[in-house]
This record gives C-alpha cells, structure tokens and sequence, in this order.
C-alpha cells in the first residue's frame, strides 16, 4: 500500500491528526492552504456563508503532485455547515482518482463526518470511499484501530 495525505486545517485539529497518520504510515502530506487565512472559528463561519452566497471558492496554495503510484488518498479537513471546506472538493477535483482508495477524516465539534460524504462522492468520481475517520467532542472513535483498518487496505 502506498498512501499521501491531503488536508486543511484552519485551527491545527486536523493537521495534529495528519500528523499521527503521518507519523504511523511513513507517508507524504500535502497541505491545502488558502491565500487569505480564514482566522478565528467565528470569522471563518462567516467566511465560509459569504464564499456560500455568491458560489466561490477561495483561491489556494496546494502543489498539484503525480498520484500515479499512489493507492491510498487519505483526506482530511474540519467539517464547516455539514461540508468539507469547498479548498478541500476543489483540490481533489484537479486528480484523476479512478481506482484509488480515498480515506476521509474530519475534526469537527458535534458534526459526524458521515454527512460530509454524499459532497465528498462528487469530488472524487469513481474513487472508491472507505474509513472515514471523524475526531469530535461528540463522536468518540478509536484513532488507533481505525488507522490499523487503514493499513490493512
């Protein structure tokens, strides 16, 4: 198995998560990062409603890297209105991802990650979608367990 982690993290959370899967899988992490920060939580939030509002997605810096060799995309990002950050779809929609294996995480309060997926499908097109993982004050998951799940894809 060969694998690369994609995330935002506008607080840290999910970058300390990428971090762990990082550090346990030996593989790369790309960053996705917006041009003009999102700031605060509650700046962020009505960021996001504005960006909602009119249908843009921010402009980001994210390399675009050769996937080719890689089976595993493991995704994550904080869950913003019941969504992945539209950084996070729009990033993905640049690859080709037919026969890979994408494995979202989330960080999140009190949303599970599970409505995050049905948006998620349409970014990755025929990439089969397995595992997500959702660290949240709310839903208590095993990090450990999982993450031994995904080294057995």
């Amino acid at each position: 198995m060969k694998a690369i982690i994609f995330y935002y993290s506008n607080s840290g959370k999910t970058k300390d998560v990428a971090t762990k899967i990082q550090e346990n899988l030996g593989c790369d992490m790309i960053s996705i990062e917006p041009e003009v920060s999102y700031g605060s939580y509650f700046k962020a939030i009505g960021r996001v409603m504005d960006e909602k509002k009119k249908d843009v997605t921010a402009k980001y810096i994210a390399p675009i890297v050769d996937i080719s060799d890689i089976d595993i995309i493991l995704v994550g990002y904080p869950i913003w209105f019941h969504k992945p950050p539209m950084i996070v779809l729009d990033y993905l929609k640049k690859y080709n991802l037919d026969h890979k294996k994408v494995v979202p995480f989330s960080t999140s309060g009190s949303t599970n990650i599970k409505s995050t997926l049905n948006v998620l499908k349409e970014a990755i097109g025929n990439a089969e979608l397995c595992l997500p993982y959702n660290k949240s004050i709310l839903f208590k998951t095993n990090f450990n367990k999982w993450l031994e799940k995904v080294k057995e894809l």
